[in-house]
């Protein structure tokens, strides 16, 4: 009789560790998935993290890119402002000595000029004009009486003797050759009155070959801007 009471008894006792085993190991399995849960999304993050960090320094790379590329074309274009503005400079200094003397040598100074138009510059021509803005003397030939008395660049000088060298907006060629920029000064007769013009024509194309040689991506663009 006590025999069966334990046997009895031990069958509930199993009974209950049958029935507890599986919730145990149902919290244990649920456990397991909330580590593993957190372990992926740190996991995650980590490659979040790396990925966002990755991105950063590649933006950082680009700007400072961005940057020496700017540098390197403002760099570039200030010098062929420099030059056509040495070579306009140097104009005015022959056409003002020659004057002193008389009238201006057309051979002397046609010779100069065409000393400074060559390929190596970046200004396609440089041009002399009288205080009519008639052009007298130029590097490519251009038509007889042609006359640049309405442009910008010639009545800034005409109108004020203090201007100095002075870079005109982009002008359309009246001769159909495009888009171009005037690099001028002013040329003083003898008695300090107004003279005439010199300046240097500088093609927009010119720096569109220029800057074509930039790899700046396949959405970049190159803008050149006028301090003002």
């Amino acid at each position: 009789m006590a025999k069966a009471a334990f046997d009895g008894e031990e069958e509930r006792n199993q009974a209950k560790r049958r029935a507890v085993e599986p919730r145990s190991f149902a919290r244990f399995r649920l456990v397991l998935l909330a580590l593993s849960a957190l372990i992926l999304s740190a996991i995650g993050i980590v490659a979040w993290s790396g990925a966002a960090a990755d991105r950063e320094a590649a933006e950082a790379a680009g700007r400072q890119r961005g940057r020496l590329l700017a540098d390197a074309a403002a760099a570039r274009a200030e010098l062929s402002f420099r030059l056509a503005d040495g070579a306009a400079r140097s104009l005015v200094m022959i056409v003002e000595e020659q004057s002193r003397l008389g009238e201006p040598d057309a051979a002397r100074v046609n010779r100069h000029i065409r000393s400074m138009v060559d390929n190596d510059t970046p200004f396609r021509n440089l041009v002399a004009t009288d205080a009519a803005g008639t052009v007298k003397f130029d590097g490519v030939g251009l038509p007889a009486s042609f006359n640049v008395a309405d442009r910008e660049f010639f009545t800034v000088h005409r109108d004020g003797r203090q201007v100095g060298t002075h870079i005109s907006d982009l002008i359309r060629s009246r001769l159909g050759r495009g888009w171009f920029v005037a690099v001028s000064r002013r040329i003083n007769l003898p008695d300090g009155g107004f003279g005439g013009v010199a300046y240097a024509v500088i093609d927009v194309s010119h720096f569109e070959r220029s800057y074509r040689a930039y790899d700046v991506g396949a959405y970049g663009f190159v803008t050149l801007w006028a301090r003002g």
